[in-house]
């Protein structure tokens, strides 16, 4: 399921308008206006105005740091504390959620390559990772989406963070973002969807398109694999909670400060090289020795 490069981006930074929108919306200007580079407000309101941005602005090396990142400042919950109590050490509790990524990871990259059209095969996959993706065409023809955007990184000057959503549609006329889960629900989705919108609807707002460009819904879609009868998907509102991300935000700020108040650059990930040869003597040649001479 390798995937191709999106028509919607240039040099991974979003474009829009993309061509989607455009045959959504045909009175769309600037059809090359590229997604200017990472920074910091939350509320679009704080922005100075539209024209202050200019048209293209090169992506800082360092993006902020992503979305689940800032969130992970936030308390899951009871069953979360619960789930890992439960099993019999942190190592242990780390391998299956380390399992579940996987999954997780497998179930997102089968259901984009859905999206662009392409057929699947997941022939060697568990039917952990089948039934979820079952439950999402199940969803996909009960619902009949008009896809506008797909895994697309987001990212603009003043926010604190950038992220990638999963995917945008048009649904029943509204612009909706829809975040795939294939585990259960926690609060904590609410923010995540909301830090999309604050960023998708800011970016729209600072390229001088209307509100109608805006996101107007936002949707999680739980895939489970525990049904029996038939595929049984979890189509659950988000809510928006805007002043929840800026404390959000704050809180993270704070706890990764140093002692001046300044957020350190994280560290890079050092690099081991992946590929290995060994010089070898080709002509060597083992001498024969009388075994006579050894005993």
């Amino acid at each position: 399921m390798a995937s191709s490069s999106s028509p919607l981006t240039t040099s991974g930074i979003l474009v829009i308008p993309n061509p989607v929108l455009t045959a959504l919306y045909p009175a769309l200007p600037n059809a090359s206006a590229p997604l200017p580079a990472a920074g910091n407000p939350l509320v679009t309101r704080a922005l100075p105005p539209a024209k202050a941005i200019p048209p293209t602005i090169t992506p800082p090396a360092i993006l902020p740091p992503s979305v689940t990142t800032v969130l992970g400042v936030v308390d899951k919950g009871v069953h979360f504390q619960k789930w890992l109590a439960n099993h019999l050490n942190y190592d242990h509790a780390c391998a299956v959620r380390d399992t579940a990524a996987q999954r997780g990871t497998d179930v997102h990259n089968a259901c984009e390559e859905l999206m662009k059209g392409k057929e699947i095969d997941l022939i060697g996959y568990e039917d952990d990772v089948v039934k979820r993706v079952m439950c999402f065409e199940h969803w996909w023809k009960e619902t009949q989406p008009t896809i506008v955007a797909v895994e697309e990184v987001l990212a603009f000057p003043g926010i604190l963070y950038a992220g990638r959503f999963d995917f945008l549609a048009n649904i029943n006329g509204k612009n909706t973002l829809i975040d795939i889960k294939t585990g259960g629900h926690y609060k904590t989705h609410d923010l995540q969807a909301s830090m999309y919108k604050i960023l998708w609807d800011t970016i729209c707002e600072h390229l001088g398109l209307g509100s109608e460009y805006w996101i107007d819904e936002l949707y999680g879609l739980y895939l489970k694999d525990g049904w029996v009868k038939g595929p049984n998907p979890m189509y659950k509102k988000l809510q928006f909670r805007p002043t929840e991300v800026e404390a959000a935000v704050a809180l993270w700020r704070y706890v990764n400060e140093n002692a001046y108040g300044k957020v350190l650059k994280p560290k890079d990930k050092k690099e081991y090289k992946k590929i290995f040869k060994l010089e070898v003597n080709k002509n060597y040649e083992p001498k024969k020795q009388d075994l006579d001479n050894f005993l």
